[in-house]
């Protein structure tokens, strides 16, 4: 497709075309009907007879004219016999619809094309049929302007309606058309036809596309309840959003699978396919028992020259009529709105209008090319293959309700939401009243129950949100809504889906940068901007109110983020926030930031006006727009500018100065810049820009003001099913040096705790923590933000029996601003779901041979001997990330609904998808495979992608695996589930439903003692394992293995204390730790240790006798003070207080102080320091033995956390071989004795670079 128009100019006119004005139209009364062709292939059609009769039978006159006929000489001069004809005779036969059957071929055809303008065959030669196509004599047909030097040689009024049914030689396609054509003619039901197919393509990164099927959706489809299944390359921000993206739902797979009876797109081509959406080795896949009408808006799908033209196959299968371009056709770089113009999307536009309106096909696009502006390009080679005369769509049915598509509201949590209601038109098209119902399953909205329509009227019913959808947590939510005829009972569904979103902070630009040309977002999601037109931090960062700012002082300088509103899921009238600091430097029209479309309410920017001082909330146009003014030259300011869908605010240095009603309607034409806006720069410095999706309050404007407390959590504010392995991470205050976490399963134990508390996690630098969790457990937490600079305190010791599984969970996240110790952070919570939160992902390099699994599972190296083996956070593998190797991805998958799932797998090149039954891998069996290759999650191209449903239970592990072979060219991987009956959409199976295929035990294997047993009352005893490691979780279990005490059942907990036990007995331990992998790896137990119930003399009691057990004893003494009778102090029981007492005492006393050394000291001074780089791939490693320690257990690896490597007493370790070149390394020491081990904490170093050569 041709996308500069400008190149045409000479042969373009926008104006109306000159000509006969006066001439009429065809008149749609006129019965004539004739087929141009030659006497060959009337001799030899079966079915030619049959079509003659079947035309006549519907009221035509028809004639089969031959070239006996209408030739007076061959070559190209048979495209002007015709024509001449056609001229001599369309009067007086009264002849309405032309139908050409023959070689179209321009030069050689038998009833060719006629080439114009030099090179646009077409066949609008024989449609209009008064003006004189070369007047100069040139020999160059069609020209206008200046090319045609006596005059314009075309006009765009036409005198018949012209079709064709190309003939390459095979007489038995020409009569499965024509066959088909009566089929589809005769055909009782035809409300199949009712439904569009609408795949849109991107042309360009200014034009894509996607308003065309937009705006012939709600402009013809939807008044008329004609529903339609809409295929683009984004959302788009569109409401609701199309029915596909095409990166997961290939065009002509989806077509292949349903009826459609118009399929419009729009995109590039050629004469064998049409970018993106098919192709002419797809064609074979549709449904010819029911044909839709296509309108190719592509270049060259219909090139007559080409036998097999992609035009011509769909007319062959799949299609009753097509609309192709035999050449290139043109567009307008940019075209968003295609309701009024002659371009590729304007003629598609207006030929849907048309048929929607029950036009026949030639009259649709022979009245569009009158209709519109003359385009002589397009006009000529968009051409029609097939029977002019075929109406598409029948007349509407009796009761009609519109629109179509879901009810769709989207919102942050608490609000607002796009829309609160919906309006459902209900028509009776017929000639008597109609009685309906209406119900609802959707438990936010409500809808009225009935009512009575009288003959061809009709009646507004709205769909009404309740309040209620404001305190609903953070998800997807589905219902419906089905109206009734009850006359006839034909229910008319209509999905209605809620969707809420976490309130978050999208983008997060703190421009705090000293070089580079990157602003990094660090929100977390990943929207860095690029600095651009020579602007670098180098010479451009300053200082700002927070650290750095960046200082914009040429008229090239900007930073581009790339995305649009829609890929901030801010687009439409969604709520949105943007914050920044500006010092303005001088006052010209300059943006501080702008995204959206200079057109009415579609764009969104803060810019200066042209006077000091003087400000416009840019919205483009004059209801939108408006202008205010703040004392803000050379001097900072800090701007809050927000939107909650109804009104817009700004606040700036936290003071109202704006606040107007305003809908708008953010589009996605330009990126988000920030110090531009159009083309005027922002002079001046900005610093810390962010976005919220969510209006901000006052409250919330003055603490980002300050700097901001945490936030952004992950897992996010309600989430459910987070993986029990997560990391809790989150964006910290700008100012803040510390962050305090508190963890728990209470609310209101996280909300109110200090650092006494045993919620309080310890104080870090770090903007992410890993707790030990649980899964279906839900947690909260808190982030406290500190700026001073006290030592940290201690994290407080765990509390025995205090187990993850016992209680619900939580955490905050305080942050300290200047001038205070502490900003008190959002309690958050959580749900663990049944998943570990990664899969196992193993590769085999170097394996050529082709793209076939089996030369994976054939190689020597599978299956135990991987390149690389690493944990995924999702069943997707990497997108193109080498050639010639092999992947398997497997491990347990857990659901944590039971139901009837279906799996789809999605790769370039070959794959499998197997599933076992249970955890066992024997029991395995392939549900899917791609024989081929698919675009990365384009989950329909081939059938066999999809399985079969497939019944899981929820809380059961089954095994999962998919094997994929890349040979060469683009790669990837991908796994993706949907639950029948319920509303989470198709999705990529994610972390929260899966675990790694893990065979290794937790470490330390086999267990030890972090406190060994002791007595903590004359019946208890407590005791500590050392805190296991393991990637999929750990658990323990204390096993009371003498002295009858008791087991503790395998717990989260590294604590436990066994009670209901005997006074002064001796009770031997041992504990062991498993991994939550469903293979369950469970270390070999520790040593036993023995501890004895409360000796005599511990008077406390707390587990040991001391000083203050004998100054009791001594106060029982007789004389002491104490109490008259023995009681306690008698200890050999003779009701006496005596020296035989004070012996037992003292004799226990003794045995107390044998008791087992402390606890080491934790290794320190490691060597590589922790987080050095440029190490040597031969260093050694070293570090100060803890005190008290005895020996070392080594941990060293590429991942965290490390894997162990032994114990040792040397205090050095020499890592095997040469660790690799820019790699990451992380190392761990805990020291060890007889008494139990201290965990040191991970370092971190990371190799050098490759030297070079010698």
């Amino acid at each position: 497709m041709a996308a500069n128009f400008a190149q045409a100019a000479e042969a373009y006119d926008k104006a109306a075309a000159g000509g006969e004005e006066g001439i009429d139209s065809p008149n749609p009364g006129s019965t004539g009907y004739v087929i141009i062709t030659t006497a060959a292939i009337q001799g030899a059609s079966t079915e030619l007879s049959a079509f003659v009769a079947h035309k006549q039978s519907r009221g035509f006159n028809v004639q089969v004219i031959t070239e006996s006929t209408w030739r007076v000489s061959t070559g190209d001069t048979d495209a002007n016999n015709i024509r001449a004809w056609l001229a001599g005779n369309y009067v007086t036969s009264d002849i309405l619809y032309v139908l050409l059957i023959g070689n179209p071929h321009p030069g050689t055809g038998d009833v060719p094309m006629k080439m114009c303008i030099s090179d646009h065959p077409t066949d609008y030669f024989y449609a209009e049929l008064t003006a004189d196509w070369d007047r100069d004599g040139d020999g160059i047909y069609g020209e206008r302007g200046g090319d045609a030097t006596a005059g314009d040689e075309v006009e765009k009024y036409f005198e018949v309606y012209t079709g064709r049914i190309p003939y390459y030689g095979n007489i038995a396609d020409t009569d499965s058309i024509l066959q088909k054509i009566i089929d589809y003619e005769n055909e009782a039901d035809v409300d199949w036809r009712r439904n569009v197919l609408l795949p849109m393509v991107p042309l360009d990164d200014s034009t894509p596309a996607y308003q065309l099927g937009e705006q012939i959706k709600h402009n013809f489809l939807e008044p008329e309840a004609i529903p339609s299944d809409r295929i683009y390359d984004k959302t788009y921000g569109v409401l609701p959003p199309p029915e596909y993206l095409r990166s997961e739902a290939y065009p002509a797979t989806v077509w292949s699978r349903d009826m459609y009876g118009l399929v419009v797109w729009m995109t590039h081509g050629w004469s064998g396919g049409a970018s993106g959406i098919i192709s002419r080795g797809d064609v074979g896949n549709l449904d010819n028992s029911h044909p839709a009408a296509t309108y190719q808006g592509s270049c060259s799908n219909s090139h007559p020259e080409t036998t097999n033209n992609l035009g011509y196959e769909l007319l062959k299968n799949g299609a009753i009529a097509t609309i192709g371009a035999t050449r290139l056709s043109w567009y307008y770089v940019g075209q968003a709105n295609f309701t009024n113009t002659s371009s590729i999307g304007g003629l598609g536009y207006q030929y849907a209008k048309r048929l929607v309106e029950r036009q026949s096909c030639g009259q649709a696009i022979y009245n569009t090319k009158e209709a519109l502006s003359l385009w002589l390009k397009n006009y000529y080679v968009m051409m029609l293959y097939g029977d002019p005369s075929v109406v598409v769509f029948g007349p509407s049915p009796d009761f009609t309700v519109s629109p179509t598509d879901m009810f769709y509201q989207v919102g942050p949590y608490k609000g607002p939401f796009n829309s609160m209601s919906r309006s459902y038109t209900l028509q009776n098209n017929g000639s008597g009243p109609v009685d309906w119902t209406a119900v609802t399953t959707a438990g936010w909205l409500s809808i009225p129950p009935g009512g009575t329509i009288g003959p061809t009227g009709s009646v507004t019913v709205d769909a009404l949100s309740g309040t209620e959808v404001y305190d609903l947590p953070v998800g997807r939510y589905c219902g419906g809504l089905t109206f009734t005829d009850t006359a006839l009972g034909r229910e008319h569904p209509r999905q209605a889906v809620l969707e809420i979103k976490p309130r978050q902070m999208v983008a997060y630009w703190k421009l705090d940068e000293t070089s580079g040309r990157t602003a990094s977002d660090s929100s977390g999601n990943g929207y860095h901007g690029a600095l651009e037109g020579g602007f670098a931090f180098d010479t451009a960062a300053v200082l700002g109110p927070f650290g750095n700012a960046l200082y914009f002082s040429h008229p090239n300088d900007v930073v581009n983020t790339g995305k649009t509103a829609s890929e901030f899921d801010l687009a439409n009238n969604a709520a949105k926030s943007i914050t920044a600091w500006v010092h303005t430097r001088s006052f010209n029209n300059g943006g501080i930031y702008e995204m959206g479309r200079h057109s009415n309410g579609q764009d969104f920017s803060l810019r200066t006006r042209t006077t000091d001082n003087g400000w416009r909330v840019q919205y483009w146009g004059g209801a939108y727009d408006i202008d205010f003014s703040y004392t803000s030259k050379d001097r900072w300011v800090h701007f809050a500018h927000v939107y909650d869908g109804a009104r817009a605010r700004i606040y700036a240095d936290s003071q109202l100065v704006v606040d107007e009603p305003r809908a708008l309607n953010t589009t996605d034409r330009k990126t988000f810049k920030i110090g531009r806006w159009d083309d005027h720069h922002f002079e001046g410095i900005i610093d810390d820009v962010r976005i919220y999706n969510y209006p901000l309050d006052l409250d919330e404007v003055i603490s980002i003001m300050g700097g901001g407390c945490a936030e952004n959590p992950h897992p996010y504010d309600s989430e459910i099913d987070a993986p029990r392995c997560a990391t809790l991470s989150w964006v910290p205050g700008v100012k803040a040096i510390y962050q305090d976490v508190y963890f728990g399963t209470s609310r209101n134990a996280v909300a109110g705790a200090t650092t006494d508390s045993p919620e309080y996690r310890g104080r870090q630098t770090e903007n992410s923590y890993v707790p030990t969790m649980a899964g279906n457990t839900q947690y909260f937490w808190r982030i406290d933000q500190v700026i001073s600079l006290p030592p940290p305190p201690p994290p407080p010791p765990p509390m025995a029996g205090n187990s993850a599984e016992d209680t619900d969970s939580s955490w905050r996240i305080d942050e300290a601003a200047s001038g205070a110790s502490v900003i008190a952070g959002k309690v958050w919570t959580f749900t663990t779901g049944e998943g570990a939160g990664v899969i196992t992902r193993e590769v085999w390099t170097g394996i050529g041979g082709g793209n076939y699994v089996s030369d994976l599972t054939s190689h020597p190296s599978y299956p135990d001997s991987p390149s690389l083996r690493e944990e995924i956070t999702s069943f997707e593998g990497p997108v193109n990330w080498a050639e010639n190797y092999g992947t398997r991805i497997h491990g347990f998958l857990k659901p944590s609904e039971t139901g009837s799932y279906t799996f789809w797998i999605a790769s370039d090149d070959y794959s499998e998808l197997w599933l076992s039954s249970d955890t066992n891998p024997a029991n395995q069996i392939k549900i899917a495979e791609v024989p081929g290759h698919t675009n990365s999650r384009q989950w329909g191209k081939y059938s066999s992608q999809q399985s079969s449903p497939v019944i899981l239970t929820a809380g059961q592990a089954y095994y999962i695996k998919a094997l994929h072979k890349e040979g060469g060219g683009g790669d990837n991987i991908a796994v993706a589930w949907q639950m029948e009956g319920v509303c989470k959409e198709r999705q990529v199976i994610s972390g929260s439903y899966l675990c790694p295929y893990d065979t290794d035990c937790p470490t330390p294997d086999p267990m030890t003692w972090a406190v060994q047993p002791h007595p903590t009352s004359s019946t208890s005893i407590s005791m500590a394992a050392t805190p296991a490691s393991d990637q999929s979780g750990v658990e323990y279990y204390f096993t009371c293995v003498s002295g009858g005490g008791h087991d503790s059942g395998w717990q989260d907990s590294p604590t436990y204390e066994d009670t209901d036990l005997q006074s002064n007995k001796l009770y031997s331990y041992t504990v062991a730790a498993r991994d939550k992998n469903p293979n369950q790896n469970t270390t070999a137990p520790s040593q036993a240790s023995s501890a004895r119930t409360v000796l005599d003399g511990d008077f406390e009691p707390d587990g040991d006798v001391d000083f203050d057990d004998y100054s009791w004893f001594a106060l029982q003494w007789p004389g002491g003070g104490g109490a008259e009778s023995a009681g306690e102090a008698d200890l050999d029981g003779d009701n006496d207080i005596d020296l035989q007492d004070l012996a037992i005492l003292f004799g226990n006393w003794l045995d107390t102080v044998e008791q087992p050394p402390p606890l080491p000291g934790e290794a320190g001074n490691p060597n590589p320091s922790d987080g050095a780089t440029s190490i040597e791939v031969t260093a050694l490693l070293s570090w100060t033995a803890g005190t008290g320690a005895a020996s070392h257990d080594v941990y060293f690896g590429t991942s965290n956390p490390p894997a162990f490597r032994g114990n040792q007493t040397s205090t050095t370790y020499d890592p095997p071989g040469s660790m690799p070149y820019l790699t990451k390394h992380y190392w761990r020491i805990d020291s060890v004795n007889s008494t139990g081990k201290t965990p040191g904490i991970v370092w971190s170093f990371t190799t050098g670079p490759i030297p070079p050569p010698p």
